[in-house]
């Protein structure tokens, strides 16, 4: 691995260190905390969300009666997911290293990602499986590997297991990658100077757009069965009814500025307060007091500053799409790839919840660190052609 990749991972862990060391308090939202807990402690399994996050919670904070080993947890992979932002910009945008290491310290101190460290919830989590998700769908657009192919499949049934909000990106990626590789390309552009060659379109496209959707299909048929068979029901991803479209419409009325900062109040808990019988159990489980918890924590004031950034957030998957059209001659599959699901996240905070929240942009605020790297390449200079090539061998060794 890069010398310098190696120096910045270990900033960036030392980075989410000292935030740990100056404020590793954990934070709850209830009721959803709630919910996540009452899996942990009693094996129950929610109808209305996934369970994996639940069960992990059950050996990693439940056995040691400690919310501390999940705060620490999340912490590492918060850092782990900051990391990726520059190993995705230098491998697969042919991103200046300096360029590529600011987004990524820049991610290892965004106030979104910092809170959900602390929260017990899901968001960081998920935010990790999907930084791994992404770049394994690059890594396929490149090689065009089957086993890579199969990777990105696994890894998207989890993402779904762990938030089921994922599922639309999980199907759209599903389709997308095997008809945008590499190979495919080069069969696209053959067709249309040659005509189509019809047994390398069966080879390049056809064949691994089958292979890629049965087996996500396959994958999400078990997760369903099994979802079932936990709950006593019928096959499902969720037992909640349809999406809430008036919601959406609302939220776009009132967003990107009328709501921030009381939700961002309210998604660190101010407003919320735990049930009695939620206040025992975890004082039972985890000797915390929820109802003398603190609403003025280093991390939540950082968010508390957010709101022109959250507000950011909110746009940055419509102002992309520009940036692309601008700059369309040097556009490439991994830049279509990324605005692409920008829009289904921002999509996935607004349409698929109950109420819009900040904490919903959680996920769309990493991957809005490749967004800012790509604009950042176009516009200060990318890696010459041979060195971005000496540079992807250093990093795969």
């Amino acid at each position: 691995m890069n010398r310098r990749l190696v120096f910045l991972l270990i900033a960036v862990l030392a980075i989410k260190a000292i935030f740990l060391a100056l404020d590793a308090q954990p934070l709850f939202h209830f009721a959803d905390s709630a919910v996540y807990l009452a899996t942990a402690i009693g094996k129950w399994i929610p109808p209305d969300r996934g369970f994996v996050y639940g069960l992990l919670l059950r050996p990693i904070a439940v056995w040691p009666r400690s919310l501390t080993p999940i705060v620490v947890m999340q912490a590492v992979l918060s850092g782990m997911a900051s990391w990726l932002v520059a190993v995705c910009l230098a491998r697969y945008f042919a991103t200046k290293f300096v360029i590529a290491a600011l987004c990524s310290l820049a991610c290892a101190v965004e106030p979104l990602q910092l809170v959900a460290e602390r929260q017990v919830l899901t968001e960081s989590v998920a935010t990790f499986v999907f930084a791994v998700f992404l770049l394994a769908g690059f890594s396929y657009l490149k090689t065009s590997g089957v086993s890579t192919l199969a990777l990105v499949q696994i890894l998207g049934v989890l993402l779904v297991s762990i938030r089921v909000t994922f599922l639309p990106i999980v199907l759209v990626m599903s389709a997308v990658l095997p008809v945008l590789s590499r190979r495919a390309i080069s069969f696209w552009r053959s067709a249309r100077r040659f005509g189509i060659n019809w047994i390398n379109g069966l080879r390049f496209v056809l064949m691994p757009l089958l292979v890629s959707i049965v087996l996500s299909q396959t994958l999400l048929f078990g997760y369903r069965h099994l979802y079932g068979e936990l709950l006593n029901r019928s096959p499902a991803h969720t037992y909640v009814a349809g999406l809430d479209w008036a919601t959406a419409g609302d939220a776009m009325k009132h967003y990107p500025f009328g709501w921030i900062k009381q939700n961002l109040q309210l998604e660190e808990g101010q407003f919320v307060d735990a049930l009695p019988g939620e206040t025992e159990a975890i004082k039972v489980a985890f000797g915390i007091d929820v109802s003398k918890r603190s609403s003025t924590s280093l991390t939540k004031r950082w968010e508390e500053r957010s709101e022109v950034w959250s507000s950011f957030l909110v746009i940055l998957p419509l102002l992309f799409p520009v940036y692309l059209a601008i700059k369309w001659r040097r556009i490439r599959v991994p830049h279509v790839v990324c605005g692409l699901c920008g829009l289904l996240l921002l999509l996935e905070a607004i349409v698929t919840v109950a109420y819009p929240n900040p904490r919903y942009l959680t996920t769309l605020a990493w991957l809005g660190f490749v967004m800012i790297g790509c604009v950042a390449t176009s516009a200060f200079g990318r890696l010459p052609r041979t060195l971005n090539k000496k540079a992807e061998a250093t990093i795969r060794s």
